[in-house]
């Protein structure tokens, strides 16, 4: 009888964990290689290590967490797997804005003109996390306005790596961005209805980080 609602607080627990370092990850106040300690963390959060332990498992399974040589640290991503995730990118986004073009509606203009609008204030602040996130919501409108389920399904399972790879290529870049003026361009060619415009500034926007990135390796920046 007992068992339940002990059962219960911990799932409560472990997801209250999972959401706080989550977070602290991709605020950049964790940062990639940084080791993360169950002890550590269960004394933090006044608990044992049972839903510190879950948490962490979750994080692992999104990616942002690596298991190796018997501890667990915050993901830190080489060349190669930015490569990965951008060549996903490369073959998705830039078709999803394609079709958006032909089939955004009312809901999605008002909500981008909407984060366009705080995209330009955020930015005079230099707030790392609100970047981060408003430009996550922007990628996601236009995936919500290319009505393809299977598109939107795909590019949202990797969702959150995408969030982290953006605010890694933002600190790579000491956070010089163009992104109001990269996505008013996406969406100005979404809105007039021209598809192969709003492809191609989706291309060159995605792209755009690739060329840091290409740049950061020749440098001895990051990890081959």
């Amino acid at each position: 009888m007992l068992s339940d609602p002990i059962v219960q607080r911990a799932d409560v627990l472990s997801a209250q964990v999972y959401r706080y370092l989550k977070q602290e990850i991709l605020s950049g106040r964790l940062a990639p290689g940084e080791k993360l300690v169950e002890s550590r963390l269960a004394k933090e959060f006044s608990t044992s290590r049972t839903p510190i332990r879950e948490a962490l498992r979750m994080l692992v399974v999104e990616q942002l967490v690596k298991e190796g040589e018997g501890s667990l640290r915050v993901f830190e991503p080489s060349y190669a797997d930015f490569y990965e995730i951008y060549e996903l990118r490369l073959s998705m986004e830039p078709y999803a804005a394609k079709l958006a073009a032909a089939r955004w509606d009312e809901d999605i203009a008002l909500r981008i003109t909407d984060n366009l609008q705080q995209t330009s204030a955020v930015l005079e602040g230099q707030r790392r996390i609100d970047i981060i996130q408003l430009n996550s919501e922007f990628h996601q409108c236009i995936w919500e306005a290319c009505r393809n389920t299977r598109i939107q399904r795909m590019l949202e399972n990797v969702s959150t790596l995408i969030q982290y790879y953006c605010l890694l290529v933002l600190r790579i870049n000491q956070l010089q961005t163009n992104l109001f003026a990269e996505h008013t361009a996406i969406w100005q060619a979404i809105a007039s209805g021209d598809g192969e415009l709003a492809y191609q500034r989706m291309q060159d926007h995605v792209e755009k980080d690739l060329r840091i990135l290409d740049v950061a390796r020749q440098e001895g920046r990051m990890q081959r």
